[in-house]
C-alpha cells in the first residue's frame, strides 16, 4: 500500500482510534475490491443537477472566449441645449488669468490638440454662399476647453453641383458690377485688440445677402420650375415638404431621398436635365478629344522621362538622374566664345509634343497623337 508522508504517520495511527464527532454516524465499509473513497454530501449543500453543471460550464466558457468589446464607452443621450448656453460658459473663460481657472490648466492644454479638428469642423460646416445663416449642433466641453461643430454635411452631388453652377454665374456678375463687394483693408485685427464676443457684436448684425440666382418658377412654362421651390434649402429634398407642392400639381410624382442622411435618393429626369442645365459653367464634358492635348497619360510619361515640367501641369521626380546640367557640359564648337551664336530656349511643349526632335536623348518617351480627328456634327 501507500505510506503516509514523513511526519503523518503518527498522526493517522492516533486518529485511527479516535470517535467521530456527536451527529455523525460512520461511514459503512466500501465495497470488497475496491479501495477509493466515494463523495460524501454535505449537509446543507444543495445538489446540481447535470443540467445544472452543464449550463454553468457553458457560461464560463461563453464568457472566457467571445469576443469583447474594449475601451468602449457609449454616451447617454442627451437632451440639446439652448444656444445662450454654450455662449455663456465661452464668454466666462474669456480671460483664463483668473486664479478659479488653475484648476483646469491641465484640461486646457490637452484641449490644444484638438484645435485643428475643431477648425476643420467649422470649416467644413461653413454656410454656402446661398445660405444666410446656417444652424448647427455643437458638441462643448463643460470647462469651456474646446468646442465641435457636431455634424458631418450631408448633399446630394447633382444638387450640390446645381448650386454652385448658379452661384458661379451670380458671382461672376458681382464681379463685373461691383455692388456688394469692398476691398478688405489689412491688416483686418491690431495685435493688441482682444477677440470680440459673438453675442455682442456678430449676434445682432443683420446677415448680408445670399448669392441665389432668380429662377423660373413659373409652373406652367417655367424652365425652372422643377427645382426653384427647394434648389436653395438648407438640406434639400430631406423633407417631403419641399417639394409636394409639385407632386400635388402632378409634375413629379414618388420620394426622392430617403432623408437628410442620403444614403439613397433618386431624381426623376425633368429634375435631373434641370439640374444639368443650371450647373453647365462648371461641367466640362468636352466632346472633343484634342481638349486634352499635353494633358493626358503620354505626355504625362514623356515629361517625366525628359525631365521637364507642363506649365500649369504636374512635376515628376526624374526618371533618369545621369543627365548633365547645361552649366556643366563640356565645351565644343557650337558653344564655344568665338562664335557668336544666339539661341533661344526651346518651349517646354515642343520639347513634351516631339521629344525626338527637340531633345539631344530621349529616352523611354511616348510619341502620343498630334491631333484627333474632329466629331462629326451628326
Amino acid at each position: 500500500g501507500m505510506m503516509a508522508p514523513p511526519g503523518m504517520s503518527h498522526m493517522s495511527a492516533g486518529m485511527a482510534g479516535v470517535p467521530p464527532p456527536p451527529g455523525m454516524s460512520v461511514p459503512p465499509p466500501p465495497p470488497p475490491g475496491m479501495s477509493m473513497s466515494m463523495p460524501v454530501s454535505v449537509p446543507g449543500r444543495p445538489q446540481i443537477s447535470l443540467e445544472e453543471k452543464s449550463r454553468r460550464w457553458a457560461k464560463l466558457q461563453s464568457k472566457r472566449y467571445a469576443h469583447k468589446r474594449r475601451l468602449t464607452f457609449t454616451a447617454p443621450q442627451k437632451d440639446l441645449l439652448p444656444p445662450e448656453h454654450v455662449r455663456k460658459i465661452l464668454s466666462d473663460h474669456g480671460d483664463m488669468s483668473s486664479k478659479r481657472y488653475s484648476q483646469d490648466k491641465r484640461v486646457y492644454l490637452g484641449a490644444l490638440k484638438y484645435c485643428p479638428h475643431a477648425v476643420f469642423k467649422l470649416l467644413e460646416n461653413m454656410p454656402m454662399p446661398w445660405e444666410a445663416i446656417r444652424t448647427v449642433p455643437v458638441l462643448y466641453h463643460v470647462t469651456g476647453a474646446i468646442s465641435f461643430v457636431n455634424e458631418v454635411p450631408k448633399v446630394i452631388e447633382p444638387v450640390y453641383i446645381a448650386q454652385w453652377g448658379t452661384a458661379w454665374t451670380m458671382m461672376r456678375r458681382e464681379k463685373r458690377d461691383r455692388r456688394h463687394f469692398k476691398r478688405m483693408r489689412f491688416p483686418p485685427f491690431d495685435d493688441e485688440e482682444p477677440p470680440l464676443d459673438y453675442a455682442d457684436h456678430i449676434l445682432d448684425v443683420e446677415p448680408a445677402d445670399t448669392v441665389q440666382m432668380e429662377l423660373d418658377d413659373d409652373p406652367e412654362t417655367g424652365d425652372d420650375r422643377f427645382v426653384a421651390s427647394w434648389l436653395y434649402e438648407h438640406k434639400p429634398l430631406s423633407e417631403k415638404e419641399h417639394y409636394e407642392d409639385l407632386v400635388e400639381e402632378g409634375i413629379v410624382s414618388g420620394i426622392y431621398t430617403n432623408g437628410p442622411s442620403y444614403k439613397s435618393w433618386r431624381l426623376p429626369t425633368p429634375v435631373m436635365a434641370n439640374l444639368y442645365r443650371l450647373a453647365g459653367p462648371l461641367m466640362s464634358n468636352p466632346l472633343d478629344r484634342n481638349y486634352f492635348h499635353l494633358f493626358n497619360l503620354d505626355h504625362f510619361l514623356t515629361g517625366k522621362a525628359l525631365n521637364v515640367a507642363i506649365p500649369g501641369g504636374p512635376k515628376f521626380d526624374p526618371l533618369f538622374r545621369d543627365v548633365e546640367d547645361k552649366d556643366e557640359e563640356d565645351w565644343n564648337e557650337f558653344n564655344d566664345v568665338h562664335k557668336i551664336i544666339v539661341r533661344f530656349p526651346i518651349r517646354t511643349e515642343y520639347r513634351i509634343a516631339f521629344p525626338e526632335v527637340y531633345n539631344s536623348r530621349p529616352r523611354k518617351v511616348r510619341t502620343a497623337a498630334y491631333c484627333h480627328p474632329l466629331p462629326h456634327p451628326d
